[in-house]
């Protein structure tokens, strides 16, 4: 016996993993005759007009797909034929297509790793101990890794038998004609969207923004969140059950501490109806449609300051907003991806993308010896369509929570906020890190002689000389993110003239209103009276100084002239304090004061601001910069605005730098912020005062925004240079 016969003999010799599979071999009869489980779940699909089998083990709820010729061989496997019999039966069968002994052997060994063999008690046995060893192996990979915070899964149940149940109430739903129904409901719901989308995107963005949020409205999110998603995924369930399968797990995860929820839906994929499978992945979103319909008419009829009010409009954006721009999104593996690939019925579609596209790279990029799947051409168009979306897609999001930590570390450390998003960053990525890295060490080490060839050497000298030319010349501006509240370029607060009550509300909330324009009317009964009272008297005292002076009486004519020269005062201070009755605006511009009618009937005091009007032709921003980056920033510069509210960024300049207590102390730079929203380290920190016109009015105070300032041009090397020598002056000095 050789060395090599003998220690595949030897289970000690079998490789890591393998053990029980060696046991098994050993034990096993030269005559075994294997069988396929009885309880195997098998389907016929076509897809495409190529016939496959799928194949569902019950017990660990794997599905698998089978080629039509694959199938005539696996079928063989029925516990009356030895392995040399199911050779002799299958070549017999396909003249042509023979195949060897060591192919029916292969499939053997690949149908048992998949567990869809009967199993014997010492088989059965083996695979315990090889399924505890393997449970130990991955606690022991998992501690070695360390616990995924940013991904806790949390099993719920087992639905089956709540599913069997309840189905026959809600089997309706699937009805064409009920579904037609729903369809018109759906597009009257999305025209409320369409025609209030400004609003509903910012606020959108608002809800989902908790940083300066109470519990209350995390806790009112987080239920919210809870009962859709666990409808959203009743919805998968009850589908599948309509349709004939079976559904075993529900649960939900934490998902960047974001609830996420699941179901199983494996049987969807051995449905041989294509449009039910396609069912099936739009059910979830066929249910949250329902709720969203019913929050919008709910949102609509109720008042707006009540709680049904309120809680019907978030539930509205959940299910609405996110459901548009997430749920249906395919470039991630959300519903979005599943209705595609069973509508292309590619159900493996991202992992064969993303591994054909990647072995091309390989092989045609890096030169690597490595094997390109073949694919019919139908796929690698696909393939070579949704990969690159897919990954831009992927990459984007990781961009976008590098952005998320580093913004969360900017609160707490401020000079060292990128360097620890980044090192965060990397050590929540690190599994696709070390993808990208154990590729780039395969590439060096098979084309390590080449690239250490003079000759290229030469050319990698060029080409890193060329590099650092590029990080040595300024030409590049790097741009600065602020988050900013808008205010009106100027603005005047408007005080009562006198006591009075509001009597008329002459100009609306956000109505443009001129210089002089009188915005309300305030009433006064008692100056009425006297202003009355007044003009009575002078009148008598006139009356009166006339017949004197008819009568030839000079003293009483005097006296009565007297009289009535003070009265015709008395009347000229009345009617000075009546005409300050009608409060006017100072300057042209717009009525900023919120709800401006509730004035109405109400009693003001002399000197009691009752209005405010802005000037919003032009819009300013107060933006807090830290003394690191004000000297990168001077009048003049140019400074981009994106709102929720509007797609195009807004362009405007800065047109004051000054200290932060200054400006912010200045009335000309009066705000609508809160003090929350108002730089908070205010000893180091500097104000950029941006202005942007605004003759469409369009831009309202009060609204929040991010506004980016380019700085002026360095080069890589300098910008690095300035990073670290600001670094040593401030920190380790």
């Amino acid at each position: 016996m050789s060395l090599t016969s003998k220690a595949s003999s030897l289970v000690s010799a079998s490789p890591t993993g393998r053990v029980a599979e060696a046991l098994s071999q050993r034990h096993r009869s030269q005559d075994d005759r294997p069988a396929l489980r009885r309880d195997l779940v098998v389907r016929q699909l076509i897809q495409f007009g190529e016939v496959k089998y799928g194949v569902k083990n019950p017990e660990n709820l794997k599905v698998y797909n089978f080629e039509e010729s694959e199938w005539d061989l696996i079928r063989l496997f029925d516990g009356t034929r030895s392995p040399n019999e199911i050779l002799g039966d299958y070549n017999s069968g396909h003249p042509g297509g023979e195949i060897p002994l060591a192919t029916v052997l292969d499939f053997e060994d690949s149908l048992r790793k998949m567990d869809l063999f009967e199993k014997t008690s010492k088989e059965l046995n083996l695979a315990l101990v090889e399924k505890l060893k393997n449970a130990r192996k991955r606690t022991a990979e998992e501690k070695e890794e360390g616990f995924n915070i940013f991904l806790i899964p949390f099993h719920v149940m087992d639905p089956d038998r709540f599913l069997n149940r309840t189905v026959k109430y809600v089997r309706w739903l699937w009805k064409p004609q009920i579904v037609a129904v729903a369809l018109v409901i759906f597009v009257l719901t999305a025209s409320v969207f369409v025609s209030r989308f400004s609003t509903i995107w910012a606020q959108t963005v608002e809800l989902y923004n908790f940083l300066h949020k109470p519990f209350w409205d995390f806790l009112q999110f987080f239920t919210i969140m809870t009962v859709i998603g666990a409808i959203h995924e009743f919805g998968h369930a009850f589908a599948i059950k309509v349709f004939g399968g079976d559904v075993h797990d529900i649960g939900f995860a934490l998902f960047y501490f974001t609830p996420a929820y699941y179901c199983d839906t494996t049987d969807a994929y051995i449905f041989p109806n294509k449009w039910h499978r396609l069912w099936v992945a739009l059910g979830g979103i066929y249910l949250e449609s329902y709720i969203c319909a019913v929050a919008t008419g709910l949102w609509i009829v109720t008042y707006p300051d009540t709680f049904a009010h309120e809680i019907a409009y978030k539930t509205m954006l959940y299910t609405g907003v996110s459901t548009a721009f997430f749920n249906i999104n395919p470039m991630v593996k959300t519903d979005g991806y599943h209705i595609l690939s069973s509508y292309l019925e590619l159900p493996q579609m991202r992992e064969e993308s993303f591994q054909y596209i990647g072995a091309l790279i390989q092989r045609y990029i890096f030169r690597l010896p490595v094997e390109v799947p073949i694919y019919s051409r139908r796929k690698r168009r696909i393939y070579l369509s949704y990969a690159p979306c897919a990954i831009a897609y992927t990459g984007l999001i990781m961009v976008l929570i590098w952005h998320i930590f580093d913004n969360l570390f900017s609160k707490i450390f401020v000079e060292a906020a990128s360097v620890l998003a980044t090192i965060t960053f990397l050590w929540v990525f690190r599994k696709r890190f070390n993808v990208f890295f154990s590729v780039i060490r395969m590439f060096y080490l098979d084309k390590k002689e080449f690239l250490m060839s003079p000759k290229i050497r030469r050319r990698l000298q060029i080409a890193a000389g060329a590099l650092l030319l590029v990080l040595a010349i300024p030409i590049w501006r790097q741009p600065e993110e602020f988050s900013v509240v808008l205010e009106p370029h100027r603005q005047a607060s408007i005080e009562a003239g006198t006591d009075g009550v509001v009597s008329r509300i002459l100009a609306k909330e956000g109505e443009s209103v001129t210089k002089g324009q009188a915005i309300l009317e305030l009433s006064s009964p008692p100056l009425e009276a006297d202003t009355v009272r007044a003009s009575g008297e002078q009148a008598v005292f006139e009356r009166q100084a006339d017949a004197s002076r008819n009568a030839g009486l000079a003293g009483e004519t005097y006296r009565a002239q007297a009289q009535a020269t003070a009265a015709e005062a008395a009347l000229t201070s009345r009617r000075t304090e009546s005409a300050l009755l009608d409060v006017r605006s100072p300057i042209s511009g717009t009525v900023l004061t919120p709800r401006i009618q509730d004035l109405q009937g109400r009693f003001v005091k002399q000197g009691t601001a009752i209005a405010t009007v802005g000037d919003t032709s032009r819009i300013e921003a107060q933006i807090p910069v830290s003394e690191r980056l004000v000297a990168d920033f001077a009048p003049g510069q140019d400074v981009s605005l994106a709102v929720p509210s509007r797609v195009a960024p807004v362009h405007g300049t800065i047109v004051a730098v000054a200290p932060a207590a200054t400006a912010y102390a200045s009335p000309s730079a009066t705000s609508t912020a809160t003090a929350s929203e108002l730089p908070s380290e205010i000893p180091d920190r500097f104000v950029l005062t941006a202005r942007f016109e605004n003759p469409s009015g369009r831009l309202l105070p009060g609204m929040s925004g991010r506004v980016k300032v380019y700085t002026q041009r360095r080069s890589y090397i300098e910008r690095g240079w300035r990073v670290v020598w600001h670094w040593i002056r401030t920190i380790v000095w």
